[in-house]
Parts: C-alpha cells; structure tokens; sequence
C-alpha cells in the first residue's frame, strides 16, 4: 500500500479527469486494437493494396511523434505489405526493415504470414543484425586495410518535420548500412536512438544517398559503413546555460573530481529549483542541475541513476546534448558513453520481463505544493536500469494560491519530479532465449509535492472507483498508442481525427 495521510490527493474530479485521460495505456489500448489498423488489415486480407497504402502513410503521419516504437512500427509493417502486395519489392523491403528498426518484434512469425504472399516476401527478407552481411552477400569492413572506402557522393542531410523536430529530445541517430558494389545503401540496422519519429523521417531521407564504390584492388566492394545523424556540437557548458552562482560552483566541483561535495551541493541547487515563492518565474535552469547531478553520480559510480539522470535532462531541454563532457574526467566519460541515442540495448524480440521497481521518495521536502497526472516511457536496460525516460503527457495544477507560476512552469517541475523519481527505479531486465533484453515500458500516475514531501503514486489497470492509496504499479511492458494531450511534453502531439 503507498500511504501518506499528511499529503494532499488529488480532488474526485481530477481524479476522474486524469484516469479518462490515462485510460489509453492504463488499459493497454493497442494500435492493433484501434479502428485505423482494423480498417488497415481489412484492406490488406481484401487485396486493396493502394487503399492500404494510402491508410498506412496517414496513419504514419499521425503517429510519428509517439515515443513508443510498437506505437509506429505496426503502421509502418503494414505500409511494407501494401507495397509488397502492389509488387513494389524494393520498397517494401526498405520500410519492413524500417518497421523492424522500430520494434523487431513487430509482426512476428504466423502473424506476418497470415498476409499471403506480400507476408511471405518480407519473412524471407527479416532485419539483419549489426555487423552481420545481408544473406548471400559478401561484406568487408571499412576499416580493412585493403579496402579502399568511398566517399558519399550525394545526400542531402535528411530534413525533419516540424512535427517531429518539436519533439522534446536530442535527434540524434546511429545506425550501421550496407554500401553495396554500385554505391547505394541498403540494409540499415540503427544502433543508437530513441526517437521513432526520427528514426523513420531519417530512414526515409537515406534511401536517396550514393556512394563512391568501396574498392579492394581494382575490384568494388560492399561494406558496412557507420552513419551518424546530428552528432553532438561538445560545446561548454557555460555556452549552453549561463553559469553563474550555485551552478558555478557545482561545475568547479566536478571538474576539480570533488563528487561527494559536488553531489550535496547540486542537491540542494535541485531544492531550490522548485522554490518560485519569491519569483515566480520559470526555472531555466533545472535540466542543468539534474545534468550536474547526473555527473555527480557518476563520479560516485552511481552508474544506472547517472546515466537515466543525464538522459532525463537532455529531454528537458535537448541543447544539453551538446555538452562537452571531456572535461569531467570519468564522471564525462561515462555520460558519454551515454548521451541520448546511445544504446540502451536493442529490442530484441518480445521479451519476458518481471518488473518489480523500488519506488523511492525524495527525503528533501518541496516548498511549493503542485499536483497532476502523467504518462512516462522509458526503456529497461539490458541490466534493469531506467535508460531513455520520457514524460508523453503532462496535466499539472498549482495548489499553493501564493504562488502564480505560467502552466507550462508548473508542468516542467512536476516533469522533472517524475523523471527524477524513475531514475531511482531497478527493473528485473527483460529476456529471449535466456539472454537478457531490453524493452520500453509505460509508466502512468501522479505526483504530488508539498512542504512535507514529494510523492508518487502511480496508477494500474482497473482503478476505477478506488482511492490513490490502493493503486499498484504496472511495470510490464506494453504497446500503447498517441494521446490528444492538452498539454504535451513530447512532440505536438496526433493530429485529431
């Protein structure tokens, strides 16, 4: 039971209010299940291939701001069959890997060929895995010494949509292609990023690249080359954020190695982020903090809070992704290892997972007191830690009338309150075929802060009529599907219907 009788709930009608708008993923609502991929599969089990097609693309232009990679590649698999069926072979072998990038198990086995023959054609042409030639090719590395790599000759670099560029996280993207003998890519298998709208819009984009032949001897040769979108500018800090004051003085503590000092210190800067009593303005500077904080951590090799700590706050303002971490010793080096994009590991398959998180409370009361409701997603690393974590929806509300902060402030603090709660979270990893897996997971509840705490009480399947003491985490993982969020955190949110 999670029980706090000192701490204020939410009223009947908020309550009411943040279940309906949670039910899509507290009830494991499902592309599969929604009217737009039934109507998608009657088309395809019909053989109205273009009417199929057509859907698809409008269902992809819909979900390419979801933050759930099941929530897109069911659309895009089905855009693979269309295409498939109106013998459009090369494209649909492009957009079925694409779909696969996304969520490999999408699809899987029976389910694909219960299409017929497009199912059949796109199960003998699966995703191939890193490092790993397409079947029947002969592939060098690049860095062969007798291998002589080529340079790209044409690609504009993909350009994104407003849409998707709105989205609150770093783009960028690392992925592992096959150049074959002619110069064209083929085979892309992405290796770091976690933004699926991205991940398509990117994809897309590379299909037009062209290459200088790979060469050993006279002879040309298909390699693997590593691409990589929008690396990171490693810009200083004190370029990205005004460091000053308490900021300041945390960044010389990091870099002079002082991380117990610095961890203290940056823990209270975190305190008073969340105090607007006095000026009532929007706190700029709190993805900076949790980054300073992210560094302490590491530095205290406090790997799994560091790493979803420096995760969380590239989210919350996405220019931290060009931070130059070189100057912070070993703490930078393993945030580095980690920037947003970087694999948490791949989703591979549909694993079995045992989720039990241990939920822990802040020990540093908040001085305002705010509430509200949020959908979280965040992927499960390979070892249980939180990588990736993701505010999807957000309704907060201000219950301190001394306090007259914008929503969109109120919003981001109680945002930052459950990212840096989930940080503090170990799952039991994921596994196929007795190997461990990661997978993304969704998270929905409440937060609510005041002078005598912070707290954290998520919602579950089947609450309805019950009171927020009685509510049970579910950390399965699950599909989920866009919200029409009033106010979003990530991306613009669907188009209505």
């Amino acid at each position: 039971m999670l029980r706090s009788p000192r701490l204020p709930f939410l009223s009947a009608a908020a309550l009411g209010f943040a279940c309906l708008a949670l039910s899509p993923f507290a009830h494991g609502g499902t592309p599969e299940s929604a009217g737009p991929i039934e109507l998608l599969d009657a088309h395809l089990h019909g053989g109205r291939w273009e009417a199929a097609r057509e859907a698809a693309l409008i269902l992809i232009a819909r979900n390419r701001t979801t933050p759930l990679a099941s929530g897109l590649a069911p659309a895009v698999a089905r855009l693979a069959l269309a295409e498939a069926g109106l013998g459009k072979q090369e494209d649909a072998v492009w957009h079925w890997h694409l779909a696969q990038n996304l969520d490999r198990s999408v699809l899987e086995g029976k389910a694909l060929t219960a299409y017929g023959p497009p199912g059949e054609l796109l199960a003998r042409n699966s995703l191939r895995r890193a490092d790993e030639a397409p079947a029947g090719w002969t592939v060098l590395a690049s860095t062969d010494p007798e291998v002589k790599p080529g340079r790209l000759l044409s690609g504009p670099a993909p350009k994104l949509s407003a849409e998707v560029a709105a989205i609150a996280a770093p783009k960028g993207l690392k992925l592992q292609a096959v150049i074959d003998t002619e110069g064209r890519l083929h085979d892309p298998v992405v290796i770091g990023g976690e933004v699926p709208g991205v991940v398509w819009e990117v994809l897309e984009g590379l299909r037009s690249w062209r290459y200088e032949p790979a060469r050993k001897g006279d002879q040309p040769v298909s390699v693997f080359r590593s691409v990589t979108i929008n690396p990171p500018a490693k810009k200083p800090l004190g370029e990205l954020v005004e460091l000053s004051g308490g900021l300041a003085k945390v960044d010389g503590l990091l870099r002079a190695g002082q991380w117990k000092d610095a961890r203290e210190s940056s823990q209270s800067l975190w305190q008073q982020s969340f105090d607007l009593a006095n000026t009532g303005q929007d706190q700029k500077d709190l993805a900076a903090v949790l980054a300073l904080r992210a560094l302490a951590d590491a530095g205290l090799g406090m790997e799994d809070e560091a790493v979803c700590r420096w995760q969380a706050a590239q989210h919350l303002t996405p220019n931290l992704y060009d931070i130059n971490l070189s100057v912070y010793g070993p703490a930078g080096e393993l945030l580095e290892k980690n920037r947003w994009g970087e694999p948490a590991g791949r989703f591979d398959g549909n694993p079995k997972v045992e989720a039990k998180p241990k939920v822990l409370y802040p020990k540093t009361a908040n001085p305002v007191r705010l509430q509200g409701g949020f959908v979280m997603v965040a992927t499960v690393g390979a070892n249980g830690g939180v990588r990736h974590p993701i505010v999807a929806w957000m309704q907060g509300l201000s219950m301190d009338p001394k306090v007259h902060v914008s929503q969109s402030s109120v919003n981001r603090l109680l945002a930052a309150s459950a990212l840096d709660t989930v940080c503090g979270w170990h799952f039991r990893p994921g596994n196929t075929a007795g190997r461990p897996a990661a997978y993304q997971t969704v998270v929905t509840g409440f937060i609510l802060t005041s002078p005598l705490g912070a707290r954290f009480i998520p919602a579950a399947d089947g609450f309805a009529g019950r009171g927020p003491t009685d509510l049970r985490i579910e950390g399965l993982p699950r599909k989920g599907r866009d919200m029409d969020p009033l106010h979003p955190i990530w991306g613009q949110g669907p188009p209505p219907p």
